[in-house]
């Protein structure tokens, strides 16, 4: 059985945005490999885009945009999760049927993921590493998980940002 953290580390975003969108990157520090923005909605002049594939993640300094591969592919593509899941496994030749149901639940955390987009920095800050704890429980002990959700989506909802730091951090 797979989960969605090894479809992350299989996807070489690296090759997947220089084919598709023309990025050309350089190495930086710390494992990061640097290049232009290749986000829409960002014009970018200088290098303020980067992907770590060690960690399997990205951030963009000038944009703000930050998260997991999943997450890079979801905004650039605008696809749903779940097309999302099934294009990335497709580019990186990995069979969907290795994947048990279960590993799908991981979809209503990315909820808590497109919130962060209508967020302060500090308060994107937050809610992603909330949202990461609560990853760490999705293989643990699912029924708490779901309800650590629930907690985060109707902190999020009152925007309580003091109670989720006490809840999550």
């Amino acid at each position: 059985m797979h989960d969605l953290s090894e479809l992350n580390n299989l996807f070489d975003a690296e090759m997947w945005l220089r084919e598709n969108y023309g990025c050309e990157f350089y190495p930086s520090s710390n494992n990061w490999l640097t290049s232009s923005c290749p986000f829409s909605d960002h014009d970018d002049s200088s290098p303020s885009f980067g992907i770590n594939k060690e960690k399997n993640i990205f951030n963009c300094f000038g944009c703000g945009k930050n998260g997991d591969f999943i997450a890079l592919v979801q905004l650039i593509s605008g696809f749903d999760f779940s097309k999302t899941i099934k294009f990335m496994a497709e580019y990186s030749n990995v069979n969907l049927k290795d994947y048990s149901s279960d590993d799908f639940i991981y979809s209503k955390f990315r909820k808590a993921f497109e919130e962060i987009e209508n967020q302060s920095t500090k308060n994107k800050r937050l809610i992603h590493r909330a949202t990461l704890k609560i990853k760490k429980h999705l293989k643990v002990d699912f029924e708490k998980a779901d309800q650590m959700y629930k907690d985060l989506d109707n902190l999020i909802f009152q925007e309580d940002y003091k109670q989720i730091s006490k809840k999550f951090l």
